[in-house]
Formats: C-alpha cells, structure tokens, sequence
C-alpha cells in the first residue's frame, strides 16, 4: 500500500499509472487542505485506481480516514497501525474520567494527546477540554475554510476528535446532550452555555458527526 502526502497533481496521477504496473493493493491520498486532492483529480485516481483493482481512500482531513467494505486492504491498514478515525475508551470514576486509552489515533498524534489531558477531568468539562487540548496540539488539517466540507478541515478534524470521546463517555452511560457540530462555539475557549454541558445523564441517541463522503 502507498500514502501519498500533498504531491503534486500531476505526480499523483502518474504515481497512480506506475502503481498499475506493480503489486500494490491501495492507495491513501489525504487532502488535509482544499488544494489538496481536488475533485477532478480524485475523479481521475479513480477510474485508472478502479480500471486496475487498486483500492483508494481519499480522506479529508486524514483523520476521517474509517472502515469500509470497498476497501479491506485499507481496513487492514487501518486495523493494524491504528490510525485514522479516532477512538478511544474511558474509563470512570463516579463522573470523573480515571482513564483514557487511544484505541485508534489520529495520524497526527493528537488523539493521545488528548487522553493525557482527560485524565481527571470531571464530565462537565470534557467539552472544553478536548476543544483547549486539540487547539494546542499542532493539528496538520488546514485552517481555511473548505468548499466540500463547509468548514475548516482543522475544526472537522476537532468535531471527529470531540465524537470520540463522545462516543466512549456514551458507552459508559453519560451523555453530554450534545446535538450536533451548530450547538459547539469551537473557537471559544470560555466557558459559556454553548461550550459547556449544563447537565449529565443517562444515555440517549446523540448524532454523531459525518463528514461528506469524498
């Protein structure tokens, strides 16, 4: 498997005709920026990756990198190195998060990070937390806003950051009533009514972010 990082167009398409002729099963392109990967060119990639039964994963930013069926060479990556999508587990204690352990990081690192700075953190915190942690870490995803995503890669890679942690809180039976990305002043670092979880209980359906299949 080959992962091309913010090449030239017109090396990555030619990178694409020389993998054709050899043994290579897949290839990883992330665009962690609007010039990266643009959609012509990931049209491209996919007629002469798909003429050839190369596999492919386009993510932006490379931290939505996740399962999926139509590439097992990729999951197998993704399995195996544990980078992409993040996931974490929590481990508590009352309301209070003793532990927490990255499952799957982020290939930045930040997702480690960010489970050293959860520990001891109360559950009304998290939220805060994790936005003043990932804020910090020097995330590779651009800060300019992206016509695809409707935001900046940075912030989408900080919404898929907050959903994991999310999602281990959830698995342990707290949820922090949040309703989706609209609901969370990112750029705030104070605490306020947006930011901030105004109670904690049991678990209930909580939408997850997606970003747009690329």
């Amino acid at each position: 498997m080959v992962i091309a990082l913010e090449i030239h167009p017109d090396l990555l398409l030619g990178l694409s005709e020389l993998l054709a002729a050899s043994d290579v099963k897949a290839l990883i392109a992330p665009a962690e920026g609007s010039e990266w990967v643009k959609p012509g060119l990931r049209r491209q990639l996919k007629e002469i990756l798909e003429e050839h039964s190369i596999e492919y994963a386009f993510p932006k930013p490379f931290c939505s990198l996740d399962m999926k069926e139509s590439h097992p060479v990729v999951n197998q990556f993704i399995s195996q190195i544990k980078i992409g999508r993040p996931r974490l587990d929590i481990e508590l204690k009352k309301t209070t998060i003793k532990t927490a352990r990255c499952i799957r990081s982020a290939p930045c690192g930040s997702t480690w990070y960010v489970c050293e700075r959860l520990k001891n953190v109360s559950a009304d915190q998290v939220t805060e937390t994790v936005a003043a942690a990932h804020h910090s870490y020097p995330c590779n995803a651009s800060m300019v806003s992206d016509y695809e995503l409707k935001d900046t890669p940075l912030h989408t890679a900080g919404y898929l950051l907050r959903e994991a942690v999310y999602e281990a809180l959830k698995r342990e039976g707290i949820d922090l009533d949040f309703d989706g990305k609209d609901d969370f002043e990112y750029d705030s670092l104070t605490t306020n009514k947006a930011c901030t979880p105004q109670k904690i209980q049991k678990v209930k359906n909580v939408p997850l972010y997606h970003p747009p299949i690329l």
